[in-house]
């Protein structure tokens, strides 16, 4: 199978409250000030469609596994976002 990387955040949390927490995260999404995404100005109306479509079908199917997965591990209301001003002591494992 195709590449295998996650990346995995651990840092200590202030919540709102002032709370302080650790936490492990495994990182779906980091800060950018970018867009990514694939470039498809050089294809033609047509193949334009067909690539979407095809695309769409992959992140579906995509999606399908990863709530699987979620099930399996009784993480389905664990997806978080974190304010990267909130965290301290970070540190990060690539693995």
């Amino acid at each position: 199978m195709g590449f295998k990387m996650a990346i995995i955040y651990s840092f200590k949390y202030t919540d709102a409250k002032g709370k302080v927490t650790d936490r492990v995260l495994m990182a779906h999404v980091v800060p950018a000030t970018l867009y990514s995404g694939t470039d498809i100005t050089e294809l033609d109306e047509e193949m334009r469609g067909l690539f979407i479509a095809e695309m769409d079908e992959a992140k579906e199917a995509f999606g399908k596994e990863v709530q699987r997965i979620t099930d399996k591990y009784d993480l389905n209301y664990k997806y978080r976002q974190f304010r990267p001003e909130k965290m301290a002591d970070v540190t990060k494992e690539t693995i």
